[in-house]
């Protein structure tokens, strides 16, 4: 509500501006990082507001637009950038959030009965990482999601994936890059209890879809790449930030870097 209220005024009826970023990023990562409250949760919220959208904005216009690069570039580095000077600002102001980062922050919650990694779990967790991007990693909320979304699509082809058509294609090359990713880092997953699988499903994949259309070629291309580099590359990155920092932030940078690559490399094989 804020995000829109503070720059509703970019949206025209023939423009699209990320004004959902502060969404899927700090206000989240805030509650989880220093747990529940009033304070955490209002200062999480304006702080999205002000810091997250901003620099959304800023980067999708002035620089991917003009320089031709996928907006989700621009998406990504913004919540990034954002996120590191909230994080900072609470650290330097510990009034704004009043209490301690959680100790076990840098991974979720790992029940004590572990799974088994088998094929239900496989089935499990690739739903899953449809809702990690909004950190609820939940195979019943990425049904619910899915659900609504296909609903959209039949009520009207053109009204999800921005107008595309293209949202079956995408949704079938997620899916794809994500049983890819939590079969070849399966170990990572029994290793660590939580490994960024979900990172290229909501960047890589969809940034291919969108540049160059469903194909055939597209869609495996992008799946396998992203699996292959976009989780290990988040992982490296999360594990060598300041403790005061959310390692989601490691995802995003992940995303905007993954992106950055492999969307050329696509267009230079289906040439």
């Amino acid at each position: 509500m804020l995000s829109n209220a503070l720059w509703g005024w970019t949206l025209t009826a023939d423009t699209w501006q990320p004004t959902f970023a502060a969404f899927v990023s700090l206000p989240a990562a805030m509650v989880l990082f220093f747990g529940g409250g009033w304070k955490v949760t209002i200062n999480g919220a304006i702080l999205g507001a002000l810091l997250v959208t901003p620099a959304c904005l800023l980067i999708v216009n002035v620089v991917c637009l003009p320089l031709g690069l996928p907006v989700v570039v621009g998406n990504v580095l913004g919540m990034a950038v954002g996120s590191v000077v909230a994080f900072a600002l609470c650290r330097a102001v510990p009034a704004l959030v009043s209490t301690r980062p959680q100790e076990t922050a840098d991974t979720p919650a790992v029940s004590e009965n572990a799974p088994d990694y088998g094929v239900i779990w496989t089935i499990r967790r690739v739903l899953a990482d449809f809702s990690e991007a909004p950190f609820f990693g939940n195979e019943w909320a990425s049904l619910g999601m899915l659900a609504g979304v296909l609903m959209a699509y039949a009520l009207n082809p053109l009204s999800p994936a921005y107008g595309s058509g293209l949202l079956l294609h995408m949704v079938a090359a997620q899916a794809l890059t994500s049983l890819i990713g939590v079969v070849v880092w399966r170990d990572q997953w029994r290793k660590r209890g939580w490994y960024p699988t979900y990172v290229p499903l909501v960047s890589v994949v969809p940034a291919a879809v969108l540049n160059y259309g469903g194909s055939a070629g597209v869609l495996f291309s992008s799946a396998v790449l992203g699996a292959l580099i976009a989780p290990p590359l988040a992982c490296a990155i999360a594990q060598r930030l300041p403790p005061y920092l959310h390692p989601y932030i490691g995802n995003v940078l992940s995303m905007a870097i993954s992106t950055l690559l492999i969307i050329p490399l696509i267009g230079a094989l289906i040439e």
